[in-house]
């Protein structure tokens, strides 16, 4: 009785935290919070152009400066990947319920759907039960980058040239190796006796697959975009030598983009293995 007593409890949290973190997020959508300028990208490049730093200083400046998210698993990191993928797809549906609150009927069906979610989660296993190992532990931290950042640190990138490109008109700026991110994980030779060479090898190949893949996804995204066609544009002759190169290049005889694009996604392919 007192297990399932805890488990009560553990699942209420995380949906109360899940819920709360949801509706801060909506409150902000809907301008109700404002974020203090402090806390912005934008606030922090325009103190520095007030304290008069040319683009050659900011320039120098980033080109020493590195911000490195260090992802590293917990030793008392239990919460299974299958959680941690309900609670996010819990998080999706709050946030379409909010999107199609205006269409009658709408929300009722995401509610079901959410409600369908919040009996699985119940009727799961929220910790392991055996030990995690090492692969245990890189997969778990591999869901982070996965799901949040390999889109956010493009995004943040993007937010700070924005930012500069404002304050200094016509400047142009290199951020690409601000900030990033690495990993203990599978590599960290202090008291796991687990982590072995070969531990670590395997952490390299489940790291590269994992990246492969996530470029490979965003390539299908632009090939389905980018339907550019040679009757409404002129494309360079380097593009129109590079697509035709492409086995594959007779799919879209006439989007030069497309057959490209589909060509750096086969090379990127064969180096999946």
């Amino acid at each position: 009785q007192a297990k399932r007593v805890l488990r009560a409890f553990t699942a209420y949290f995380q949906l109360t935290n899940l819920a709360e973190k949801c509706w801060q997020i909506s409150l902000i959508r809907q301008g109700q919070i404002t974020q203090s300028k402090k806390e912005t990208i934008s606030r922090g490049v325009e103190a520095i152009k007030d304290a008069r730093f040319s683009s050659s200083d900011v320039q120098a400046l980033l080109s020493h400066l590195q911000v490195i998210l260090v992802l590293t698993a917990h030793p008392t990191e239990c919460q299974r990947q299958t959680i941690l993928r309900k609670l996010e797809r819990i998080a999706r549906m709050l946030t379409e319920r909010d999107r199609e609150a205006a269409i009658p009927g709408a929300d009722k069906l995401v509610e079901e759907r959410i409600l369908e979610e919040i009996t699985a989660l119940w009727q799961s296993d929220v910790v392991r039960l055996t030990r995690p190992s090492v692969q245990d532990e890189v997969k778990n931290t591999m869901f982070y980058f996965d799901q949040t950042l390999f889109d956010l640190i493009p995004s943040l990138s993007a937010e700070l040239e924005a930012a500069l490109s404002q304050q200094y008109p016509g400047e142009t700026f290199d951020v690409s190796g601000v900030l990033q991110f690495s990993s203990w994980v599978g590599g960290d030779r202090d008291g796991n006796p687990f982590v072995t060479p070969m531990a670590t090898y395997e952490t390299f190949r489940v790291q590269r697959r994992t990246v492969i893949r996530k470029y490979l996804r965003k390539l299908q995204q632009l090939i389905d975009s980018t339907s550019s066609s040679i009757h409404q544009i002129t494309p360079t002759k380097g593009l129109l030598a590079f697509a035709e190169s492409y086995v594959g290049a007779n799919q879209y005889p006439y989007e030069p983009y497309r057959s490209a694009l589909s060509a750096i996604r086969s090379r990127l392919e064969k180096t999946l293995d």
